[in-house]
């Protein structure tokens, strides 16, 4: 075929080069006619021109919603039937949690007579001066103190082990994790066993010469139940730290083995940091759950318990038991303020900030 003079460039162009299977980008075809025409200040003029030309993807965007395409209106549809799903689930948050949440507010506030006289914090003022609140309140946080850095120090150790793939690993997760799918009743009757008076435990103290210990009555009864909640909630810590170490590079100990770095001050200064907001995550969860130990306690030592372990928990039901709904909700704002307080003091930290943002 011959070329007209309009495409001498062209067949210049594509000279010494195979042919591509199709017809050229009609693009591309008049960038090098502008550049064979005019030079390096032509080719310049023809880009600013497809810029100015181009729509923007923003204004491309406006013009499929404005134009009221299909996809626009499948979109808005999706996003209303998304809301109507999440709908029943809101309503019951709202019903359930938030009304309630606002309401035991004023009733906190209130002196609980037939007109239910607004009273301010003298519900609050009395309340503190309560020396069994004090007591129960003093009592949870001590076994909160306690049981949590023992379930992130041993949840910690326990996935660092069981990182690398080992023989068994999966056996020993889903041993960790089962107690914590255990309804508490049945993990009762198993402790109820093993701290008898003629249980496990106490044989294992006669053989090795020591004498019989009343685990389940005074204040020994406090031994049970911080092992209890340890190895309730041991399992699911376990989990949440060994899904956050498998983000670890494990190019970083192997550097760190180079350098003769042991395995303590691996954990320490290169798994610690880099899963510092999970650590965060666990340590909250443990301290929530230490302040929920109260099913374990009331169902061995009833409502009226030994004062070491007579919870700030065991209060509000006594105090529900009763009607007393004044008490029990002062109690329960005054417990919040409490936590809420120390969650805030531990994220306002500068060591989590700082993991956040890395």
């Amino acid at each position: 075929m011959r070329l007209g003079k309009g495409n001498t460039a062209f067949a210049r162009e594509g000279a010494g080069r195979p042919a591509k299977a199709g017809r050229s980008h009609p693009s591309r075809l008049a960038a090098i006619a502008a550049k064979r025409a005019g030079g390096l200040s032509a080719l310049r003029r023809y880009a600013l021109q497809r810029q100015t030309l181009a729509p923007s993807p923003r204004a491309k965007g406006a013009q499929c919603v404005g134009s009221g395409a299909p996809l626009g209106e499948e979109g808005m549809f999706r996003k209303r039937s998304v809301w109507l799903y999440l709908l029943p689930g809101l309503i019951g948050l709202l019903a359930f949690y938030l009304v309630p949440f606002v309401w035991g507010i004023w009733f906190s506030l209130t002196d609980g007579s037939i007109d239910n006289r607004f009273v301010g914090f003298s519900n609050y003022q009395r309340v503190w001066q309560n020396e069994v609140f004090r007591l129960g309140l003093k009592n949870t946080i001590e076994l909160s103190l306690l049981c949590a850095p023992v379930i992130f120090v041993l949840s910690f150790l326990l996935a660092g082990m069981l990182r690398k793939p080992i023989a068994g690993g999966g056996f020993f997760r889903n041993a960790l994790l089962m107690p914590y799918l255990m309804p508490s009743s049945a993990m009762l009757i198993i402790w109820l066993l093993l701290f008898d008076y003629g249980g496990v435990v106490n044989r294992l103290f006669v053989a090795l010469g020591q004498g019989r210990v009343f685990w389940l009555e005074g204040g020994a009864l406090r031994v049970p139940i911080v092992l209890l909640y340890i190895w309730k909630n041991l399992g699911f810590s376990v989990v949440i730290f060994t899904a956050a170490l498998q983000a670890v590079p494990e190019s970083l100990y192997e550097y760190a083995s180079l350098e003769g770095a042991g395995w303590l001050r691996r954990e320490i200064s290169i798994t610690l940091p880099q899963v510092l907001p999970t650590a965060f995550l666990v340590l909250v969860l443990a301290i929530v759950n230490a302040f929920k130990i109260f099913k374990e306690v009331y169902f061995i030592g009833g409502a009226y318990p030994d004062e070491s372990i007579y919870t700030l928990q065991h209060y509000m039901n006594n105090k529900f038991s009763k009607l007393d709904y004044q008490d029990v909700t002062t109690a329960a704002y005054s417990f919040a303020v409490i936590v809420i307080a120390l969650f805030l003091l531990m994220y306002r930290t500068k060591s989590v900030r700082q993991g956040e943002t890395a």
